[in-house]
C-alpha cells in the first residue's frame, strides 16, 4: 500500500494526540485497569487508555512498523541510537518529550 506524506504526517499527528491524552512506559498500551495490552494493539481488540510512542503509532497508523513508525524510529536513532519504545521508556522521560518526537518525525522524508 502506498501512502502519501500527508497521510503519514496525519498518522503522526493522531499518535501525538494519543500520547498527550494518556502516556505510559513499559508497555505498548494499557487498559483502564493499568494492565498491559501488548497483543494486537494496532487492531484495538482491547481499548487502550494510554500508550507508549510505538503503541500510539501502531494504533494511529493501523499497522505495526509502517511509514509513520519508521519516521519516528529515524528520529530516535538520530537522537540516542534507540528505537522509539526504548526512548519512551527511559526513566525520567516525560510525555512532552515523547510528544515532541512526532513533530520531528514529520520532517523526515517518506
Amino acid at each position: 500500500m502506498t501512502i502519501t506524506l500527508e497521510e503519514r504526517n496525519a498518522a503522526l499527528d493522531r499518535a501525538k494526540a494519543l500520547i498527550l491524552q494518556g502516556w505510559t512506559q513499559g508497555a505498548l498500551a494499557r487498559n483502564e485497569a493499568g494492565e498491559s495490552i501488548y497483543e494486537d494493539v494496532s487492531r484495538r481488540k482491547e481499548k487502550g487508555v494510554c500508550f507508549c510512542a510505538s503503541g500510539a503509532v501502531f494504533v494511529a497508523e493501523g499497522e505495526a512498523f509502517g511509514p509513520a513508525w519508521r519516521a519516528l524510529r529515524a528520529v530516535t536513532i538520530e537522537l540516542c541510537d534507540a528505537y522509539p519504545s526504548n526512548y519512551n521508556d527511559v526513566p525520567g522521560r516525560t510525555k512532552y518529550e515523547v510528544a515532541a518526537l512526532f513533530d520531528h518525525a514529520k520532517e523526515q522524508p517518506l
